[in-house]
């Protein structure tokens, strides 16, 4: 049987593949439509029964051009798994959407929900961000790679996260590469 840990990281894989189509699509004129999700989160997630993976909800998606979010305490989308930028109404680029990937897949690789408020967490200081224990810690038989890859995709401050949802992908490729980890549709739909 496939083990939990590459159906997680199939998903992952394949939510990064749809959020980057969405940031490099281009209008019929041919100009970048510079698209930001903005509320990645596990039920904006959807799985067919064929293993098809899809992002849903792109209600509060934004251009990426002058994208800003409300004024604090009007902030759109889920607190919970927000990227720190965001919730405070700041700049905003696709790496607040590799944030909320990170967030689903510390979600799904430690089987435990995360909260990731800014308003909660800011008290801890940003040292130490996003205050999760390593999932090799919560789950042992994860490889310890996933650890810096999803930690490094939560950091407080975008500069230090993948610069792409395409990147972060890639670096959970290579795990899946590295481990044996992969699950194909099929694997998924089961």
């Amino acid at each position: 049987p496939t083990s939990p840990a590459s159906i997680a990281l199939a998903i992952l894989r394949r939510v990064c593949d749809g959020l980057h189509a969405a940031h490099v699509a281009r209008g019929d004129d041919g100009v970048p439509l510079g698209i930001i999700h903005r509320d990645v989160k596990t039920a904006n997630v959807l799985l067919s029964s064929e293993g098809a993976v899809k992002v849903g909800d792109f209600g509060i998606a934004r251009a990426a051009t002058g994208a800003r979010t409300t004024s604090v305490g009007q902030t759109r989308g889920t607190v919970e798994v927000m990227a720190p930028e965001q919730r405070t109404g700041g700049e905003i680029d696709v790496r607040a959407d590799v944030y909320g990937v990170a967030a689903i897949g510390y979600e799904l690789l430690s089987g435990a929900p995360v909260n990731l408020d800014l308003a909660i967490l800011l008290q801890y200081g940003v040292p130490g961000w996003p205050h999760l224990p390593p999932l090799s810690r919560a789950r042992p038989e994860l490889p310890a790679e996933l650890d810096a890859i999803i930690l490094g995709a939560l950091a407080f401050d975008p500069a230090d996260r993948p610069a792409s949802c395409a990147a972060l992908e890639e670096l959970l490729a290579a795990v899946v590469a590295a481990h044996g980890l992969l699950a194909t549709d099929k694997d998924l739909a089961a």
